[in-house]
């Protein structure tokens, strides 16, 4: 979910994730989806929710400009689940 918009209860709200992710932590997230779990989404994270084919589908250059743009996300006013490392 970002500015409000997205699907229901399928993802966290990405709003402030800038201020609790790092960019290379962000990256990895992208790269293989269990190494990292939003607080809150256990069930999501165990059913394995997040598409794993982005390594395919997205060439660096890709995921380093969607990385970036994750990055300037810093509105503390929205409630982003706080990420749990799992690898």
């Amino acid at each position: 979910k970002l500015f409000g918009q997205g699907g229901k209860k399928r993802g966290p709200e990405l709003d402030n994730i800038g201020n609790l992710l790092k960019p290379e932590e962000m990256k990895q997230k992208i790269m293989d989806p269990q190494s990292w779990m939003a607080e809150g989404f256990e069930k999501e994270y165990e059913k394995k929710k997040m598409p794993d084919k982005y390594k395919e589908l997205m060439e660096d250059k890709d995921v380093d400009a969607l990385v970036a743009f994750l990055a300037t996300l810093k509105n503390p006013a929205v409630n982003t689940p706080k990420p749990i490392k799992k690898k």
